[in-house]
């Protein structure tokens, strides 16, 4: 008479993979705690243009129509609560309308010359501040200006 079939036992994977899905898990509870991208949910950093004002008027210089510079200061804040260093910041403008961003340059202040172009006696323009930490990019956070001639 023939041996009955032994019940084979429940299906495990190797120890080895088992150590290694540990270890993932491990890891990616250790993502989460300290915000890497990846792991956990940190926000990017807020940037702020602090001058001048949205909405601001500037005029350009007398009759020659040639451009007008106009100073800007912005600020970001890192994840820990402290201030970005200049070269976390990127300034860029364009005319209001427009979908090409021009790069201005990086830092805490920047003086951009807007160019005259066209006949109009009043130009729009747009004028954006992203902050980078790391992997992160911040929302950008954008101001309207108006450069114009003033009658003499």
């Amino acid at each position: 008479m023939p041996e009955p079939a032994r019940p084979r036992p429940p299906h495990r994977p190797p120890r080895r993979t088992a150590w290694r899905r540990l270890v993932a898990i491990a890891l990616l509870f250790a993502l989460a705690a300290c915000g890497a991208p990846g792991g956990g949910a940190q926000d990017p950093p807020p940037t702020t243009i602090t001058s001048p004002a949205d909405g601001a008027f500037f005029a350009w210089p007398g009759d020659t129509f040639v451009s007008t510079s106009v100073d800007f200061t912005g600020s970001g804040t890192a994840g820990a609560g402290g201030a970005l260093p200049a070269s976390a910041l990127t300034w860029s403008y364009r005319r209001a309308g427009s979908a090409t961003w021009t790069s201005a340059g990086t830092g805490t202040a920047i003086t951009i010359a807007f160019p005259y172009s066209g006949s109009a006696v009043s130009q729009a323009w747009e004028v954006r501040l992203i902050a980078s930490e790391g992997a992160l990019t911040s929302e950008p956070d954008v101001i309207g200006i108006t450069v114009q001639r003033f009658p003499d």
